[in-house]
């Protein structure tokens, strides 16, 4: 086919072919004849120059290469797609052929190149269309993750106290008690109550109870260590696990949290605050019924002990 394409027809078809890119494009690269669609797609700059080297605007395959593909073909042409234009500038995609003859290169675009090119804008306004829904969509799944991290933390957190709720507590105190047990640490823990907090309700009012109990909580926050798992057990029970601590280091937090309370003071509530307080450790055969009942009857042993006292299970 290429030899049957003499520069006789290349000049008949150049004014017929008015919506087809069409050039002959010298060995060097230097432009000889070309169609208007063709110089269209050359950057405005130099459309009508003089002896203009057409093959640097060559993008993708580079003119260099689709001279080696045209030269290594057996039909001495190439079929495919290529880009021109500029790098720093507008590039249109082209769907075409190009045929070797002497020292010359013919080509064709076989496509309407207004059509390809619209095509090609819209192809990458869909990209760039893809790419916003995709950050839109990081965006809406960092905010869910937010929004369930904010979610369990209130579905585990004891709203008008601010420590952790029952639910909270139960899952803690497995976790650590397995941790203390494979690394073979101690673990604390400290069970305390207001004593007489029915009074309060009774004398001041249920809203001053909340406050009591609303400040009693920040005293256990504002006291514990950071990883320490503080925990309303019910009512005005409060329990604290210790991971790392003994009998020893629970009581003495016991008794920091039971000597601030006494100089607590609550706005609407002239009641003098105290608490008694139970503490135990970990025991090697216990499981968490066991711990639980044994810091309990060591709260139960200070409250029968007159109260605001720190006692430690036998």
């Amino acid at each position: 086919m290429a030899s049957k394409l003499n520069i006789n027809l290349f000049d008949r078809l150049l004014p017929i072919l008015k919506s087809t890119a069409l050039a002959r494009i010298a060995d060097n690269g230097q432009l000889l004849e070309a169609s208007a669609e063709y110089k269209r797609l050359l950057p405005v700059e130099v459309r009508d120059r003089e002896a203009l080297n057409a093959g640097r605007y060559f993008l993708q395959p580079s003119f260099n290469d689709l001279k080696e593909e045209v030269m290594n073909s057996s039909s001495q042409c190439y079929e495919g797609l290529f880009n021109i234009g500029s790098w720093n500038g507008e590039t249109s995609t082209l769907n075409g052929i190009i045929y070797r003859q002497d020292n010359n290169f013919i080509l064709v675009c076989e496509h309407d190149i207004r059509d390809f090119h619209e095509v090609n804008k819209q192809m990458l306004n869909l990209n760039e269309a893809l790419a916003n829904t995709h950050h839109e969509l990081s965006l809406t799944l960092r905010k869910t993750k937010k929004l369930e991290e904010v979610a369990h933390q209130n579905s585990i957190t004891d709203v008008l106290t601010g420590v952790g709720n029952r639910r909270q507590f139960e899952e803690g105190i497995r976790i650590e008690m397995a941790r203390a047990i494979r690394e073979k640490k101690s673990l604390g823990i400290v069970m305390a109550d207001l004593d007489h907090f029915k009074a309060v309700n009774d004398t001041y009012g249920h809203d001053a109870g909340d406050r009591v109990l609303e400040s009693f909580g920040k005293l256990i926050r504002d006291s514990i260590r950071p990883f320490d798992l503080p925990a309303r057990f019910g009512g005005e029970e409060f329990i604290i696990l210790m991971p790392g601590a003994g009998v020893h280091d629970a009581a003495q937090l016991a008794e920091r949290i039971r000597t601030s309370l006494e100089t607590l003071e609550i706005a609407s509530c002239p009641f003098k605050l105290t608490a008694s307080f139970g503490v135990t450790e970990l025991q090697k055969e216990d499981s968490t019924e066991s711990i639980l009942r044994r810091v309990d009857s060591a709260l139960y042993q200070a409250k029968e002990a007159g109260r605001n006292k720190v006692t430690a299970a036998d």
